[in-house]
Order: structure tokens, then C-alpha cells, then sequence
């Protein structure tokens, strides 16, 4: 399990850090950009250019990812 210390995060950010834990993007419709992993629950991150990813969403996010935040 990985962990990453965040406090603002970018929508590309996050999608590369999910990639780079096997998450895949399986589609885009609008400004959302769904990710999905063999087992798990579809993860769709928001895609708002030049806008950093709430920090509710981006906790949520990482819960669901199972990724660990350093405190």
C-alpha cells in the first residue's frame, strides 16, 4: 500500500498516482474521468481544468484506492 502526504493535489496528479497503483482509465464522459480495478469499486475523479481536487473527494478517493495519506 502506498502512501502519499497531500494537501493539494491536481485532477492529473491524482490520476497518475492512481495508474501507477494499477488503476486503469476505463472512460471519460465530461469532466470526469472514471478509473476502475479488477475487484474494486469504479473510482470517478473530477476534471476541472485549473482547479485543485476538493480534499473530501481527494480523502474519499484514497480510502476507496486504498492508498494511505501521511498526516
Amino acid at each position: 500500500m502506498q502512501r502519499i502526504g497531500c494537501t493539494i493535489v491536481k485532477s492529473w496528479e491524482l490520476i497518475r498516482l492512481l495508474e501507477i497503483n494499477d488503476w486503469t482509465k476505463s472512460r471519460q464522459a465530461g469532466s470526469h474521468v472514471t478509473m476502475t480495478k479488477q475487484g474494486k469499486r469504479n473510482i470517478i475523479v473530477p476534471v476541472h481544468s485549473g482547479k485543485d481536487i476538493n480534499k473530501g473527494i481527494l480523502y474519499s478517493i484514497l480510502k476507496i484506492a486504498e492508498i494511505q495519506r501521511i498526516k
